[in-house]
């Protein structure tokens, strides 16, 4: 796990199911999968993420169900498999809810610079919060305001 540099990186508390991999990817035939569960994402919403994290800088902190499956190390792998140009460097805290496990990471951290990507309607911090349709998930709608959110 890498330490958070509140100062000078933006981060991106990511979901997976509905953002990164919509509701298509599990009809992939499985000799494309990574392993034999774990589905692909999809290569237009990995294409969108890779436009902001390059344009950001930003870090991703996996706030998916994915963190209660995999280590930071097999994450990694996962992102490397499907294209993703940055694996998360850490993840958010099992509570119990989603938003209550962000804000504790935000908190703790002293985070300024972030944006809560899911598909799942979250409560807390809506002015930092892209939605996606879980299935389109992350699409090109959504660049400049992830973009515009990370830098301010």
């Amino acid at each position: 796990m890498q330490k958070l540099d509140r100062i000078r990186n933006p981060y991106i508390f990511l979901d997976i199911d509905g953002v990164l991999a919509t509701n298509q990817e599990p009809k992939t035939p499985k000799s494309l999968w990574y392993e034999e569960r774990i589905y692909p994402f999809t290569k237009k919403c990995v294409d969108v993420l890779n436009q902001i994290l390059i344009n950001s800088n930003a870090e991703i902190i996996l706030s998916s169900d994915w963190r209660r499956l995999f280590e930071l190390d097999e994450l990694d792998k996962i992102f490397k498999f499907n294209n993703v140009i940055k694996s998360p460097i850490d993840v958010t805290p099992i509570l119990l809810n989603r938003d209550r496990e962000i804000r504790d990471v935000v908190t703790n951290k002293k985070l300024s610079k972030f944006l809560i990507i899911d598909d799942s309607q979250l409560s807390g911090y809506k002015e930092r919060f892209i939605r996606t349709n879980p299935e389109k998930g992350l699409s090109i709608e959504h660049l400049k305001k992830a973009i515009k959110l990370l830098k301010h």
